[in-house]
């Protein structure tokens, strides 16, 4: 039997969408099929007909999501606040926080940093607070002249702020260099590239005076501020004076290393600091102490590479025959660290495990 579209014409299904009450039965969709022809036409028809079934849906109706109402609404979490105002914006929206600032294309989905953030990561590395994050109380030269700096860099002088830098620099000696470096990189100074150029030249002749612990901030402090204006040779540079040393460096230094370079996330060194770990065990930690366990077992699952690609497997092996080195020496750290290496232990373990 033909089935005909008239037939159809005044039969209406209830559906489930507020918006959206009533529409005409899937089966006029259906009685048009004898009188459409091939291509995009039927092809039109076919997606009508699939639309209004999934409306007429009891099925889809009881699982779908129900669209949000202002009882529902999430809260904007920082970094989700849609540049453009709209009825979606809902869908991006959850927790409550700061919105983001974007400055280009390709820092779209960079998520910005909440206001406490630095005062977070003091609080979570107190042991290294001092020599990495803000506030900076040692720039490096006169607090007179820090004042001056930043009055000119708040006016938008910055060739008075370069010029003043440029003729302190030469007469700075290593350790100096390396506190100016870590100012630079937190102060609210204008990113000058002429500034940093000339700081990593002096860096880089003194490279040969400058302990674990300096190398580092410098890694830190050239790093932190974008764009980077110290060039790829002085990195590199960096990277292979203190990779030479990991052999023979002590507990803190290789906790300032997996601070100072986490964010290369470089396996090779990576693998380097776990092997150092397991073979100097006990060297490393001579008598067990609580707080140097929890806090290169926190500065180590930190600052551990996240992606191993195919080599994942051999990774999470390589990573349980170290916990299981320290298995023992760990249960006894618990026993007897204070609340504030208990809780850093903790969540070090955590993030070795769910990584």
């Amino acid at each position: 039997m033909t089935m005909d579209p008239r037939h159809y014409e005044d039969s209406w299904e209830h559906t489930s969408i507020e918006e959206l009450e009533h529409i005409r039965s899937p089966f006029y969709d259906l009685a048009k099929l004898e009188h459409t022809k091939e291509g995009e036409e039927s092809h039109h028809l076919l997606k009508s007909i699939g639309q209004k079934i999934k409306m007429l849906s009891i099925l889809e109706d009881t699982i779908a999501p129900k669209r949000p109402d202002e009882k529902q609404a999430a809260w904007t979490r920082y970094a989700d606040n849609l540049v453009q105002p709209g009825q979606d914006k809902h869908l991006l929206q959850f927790p409550r926080g700061q919105p983001l600032q974007r400055i280009s294309a390709g820092e779209l989905f960079r998520v910005a940093k909440p206001s406490n953030h630095w005062e977070n990561i003091r609080r979570s590395k107190s042991f290294l607070a001092d020599d990495y994050f803000p506030p900076i109380e040692n720039c490096g030269f006169d607090p007179e002249l820090q004042k001056t700096l930043e009055d000119l860099a708040a006016s938008g002088n910055d060739d008075a702020v370069a010029e003043e830098l440029l003729q302190i620099l030469p007469n700075m000696d290593h350790p100096e260099l390396i506190n100016l470096g870590i100012y630079l990189a937190f102060a609210p100074l204008p990113n000058l590239k002429s500034v940093w150029r000339e700081w990593e030249l002096r860096v880089t002749d003194a490279m040969h005076l400058l302990s674990v612990k300096q190398i580092c901030q410098a890694q830190w402090a050239c790093t932190q501020k974008k764009p980077k204006h110290t060039t790829a040779f002085f990195n590199k540079h960096l990277f292979q004076t203190m990779f030479d040393k990991v052999d023979d460096m002590t507990v803190e230094e290789l906790q300032h290393v997996m601070q100072g370079f986490r964010s290369k996330e470089n396996k090779p060194l990576y693998m380097k600091v776990r092997k150092n770990l397991v073979d100097r065990r006990k060297t490393l930690f001579p008598k067990g102490d609580a707080m140097d366990l929890a806090n290169t077992f926190f500065m180590f699952a930190s600052s551990r590479p996240r992606n191993f690609g195919v080599y994942r497997v051999y990774a999470d092996q390589e990573l349980e025959e170290l916990l299981a080195h320290y298995e023992h020496d760990l249960c006894e750290a618990a026993e007897v660290a204070d609340a504030e290496s208990l809780t850093r232990l903790a969540q070090a373990m955590y993030i070795l495990k769910t990584d």
